[in-house]
């Protein structure tokens, strides 16, 4: 659950805080401290955030908002009254209420980056669960060139799985009555970015000989960049400029293996808690 975001930033103002206080009819003389407001006023946005959601909506749909609230305010030992009063008093001194909004949203960016870091961890564990000896290959793994298009430049397009290395691996027999020019094989990452060819990253090239001797041809890419979406390139890449070209190979026991990458984070999850020094 994204708890902070740009918009959410702009919409959590001390202001909002105030109309809080409309929710409560009781006064205290009892002045919550501020430490215990930052932290009651954060667990006040992370409830309303949570009953919010789509999931938690029906269950209190009939419900005053002063039910869930009051339940917030209690589980640090004050009452609404006494919360009340508290804001009403904080209300008073501008500069001391911008300083407890700080620090809310200080207490929420720090459990906001806590919980990317922990779907992160939970993402590689799942990545460590894939079964890295499939085969991603998606169209038919034995080639026969020219019985299967004379001028066949044998485009893939495979969509990847994460982040990771991607290996292509097959075997390749241009045999010497082969026409292509500099004949090669080639492999690359690619988005949509909206342009007509959209965006490849470098290319990398594999130079098949022409003497009809079969090869193991391997290429790796590493992946890093999460927008990308497909692993593509084509088997039978040549640099003729003009006209078909006569081709004779044979490409057979094409595979595409995914690994992903060891997770590097080892630290245990600190537990979001601001120190008392830093509200004072």
């Amino acid at each position: 659950m994204v708890l902070v975001n740009e918009s959410t930033m702009q919409r959590i103002t001390k202001w909002a805080f105030v109309v809080i206080v409309f929710l409560f009819s009781c006064n205290s003389g009892t002045i919550i401290p501020k430490k215990d407001m930052v932290s009651i006023l954060a667990k006040i946005y992370i409830t309303d955030a949570t009953v919010l959601s789509s999931d938690f909506r029906k269950t209190y749909y009939d419900k005053d908002t002063i039910e869930y609230y009051g339940k917030t305010i209690q589980s640090f030992g004050y009452t609404p009254a006494q919360f009340d009063s508290s804001l009403k008093f904080y209300s008073k001194e501008p500069k001391v209420l911008d300083a407890i909004y700080d620090k809310v949203i200080i207490e929420l960016s720090m459990l906001e980056t806590d919980l990317t870091v922990e779907r992160d961890l939970l993402s590689k564990k799942d990545s460590s669960l894939v079964d890295t000896s499939a085969n991603l290959w998606n169209i038919k793994t034995i080639w026969h060139i020219p019985e299967d298009g004379i001028d066949n430049h044998i485009y893939f397009k495979i969509p990847v799985i994460g982040l990771g290395t991607y290996t292509f691996s097959a075997n390749f027999q241009v045999f010497d009555d082969d026409k292509s020019v500099k004949p090669r094989m080639s492999a690359y990452f690619y988005y949509d970015d909206l342009t007509p060819t959209g965006k490849l990253s470098q290319i990398e090239h594999r130079n098949l000989l022409q003497d009809g001797v079969m090869r193991n041809i391997q290429v790796q890419l590493e992946l890093k960049d999460q927008i990308v979406t497909h692993f593509t390139g084509y088997l039978l890449d040549n640099g003729n400029d003009n006209g078909k070209v006569n081709k004779h190979a044979l490409i057979s026991d094409i595979k595409v293996t995914y690994k992903p990458f060891p997770s590097k984070i080892k630290k245990p999850l600190r537990k979001v808690k601001l120190s008392e020094s830093a509200i004072e």
